[in-house]
């Protein structure tokens, strides 16, 4: 899976898990993401730096990166990302 593919608006998986409330899909991105992080991939090591994990720091066309969008669409950011 490639945690920080894009679509042509900008949307990673973890964007669309957030907007669509996919707490458990959240859950499995983040967590699979760590486990992958801890490989030390030299490649994936670029775009964790860049982007975090799950490219959880990933802006989208909007300029809204998931958090904002948990945010804006009133979803429970603490379970996401505390």
């Amino acid at each position: 899976m490639n945690f920080n593919g894009v679509d042509k608006d900008r949307y990673s998986p973890l964007h669309i898990a957030v907007t669509f409330d996919r707490v458990r899909n959240i859950e499995v991105l983040l967590r699979t993401a760590k486990e992958k992080a801890e490989l030390n991939n030299a490649d994936d090591q670029l775009i964790y730096d860049k982007f975090g994990l799950a490219s959880i720091n990933q802006m989208n066309k909007a300029q809204c990166c998931p958090l904002h969008l948990a945010a804006l669409y009133k979803h429970l950011v603490n379970e996401y990302f505390f």
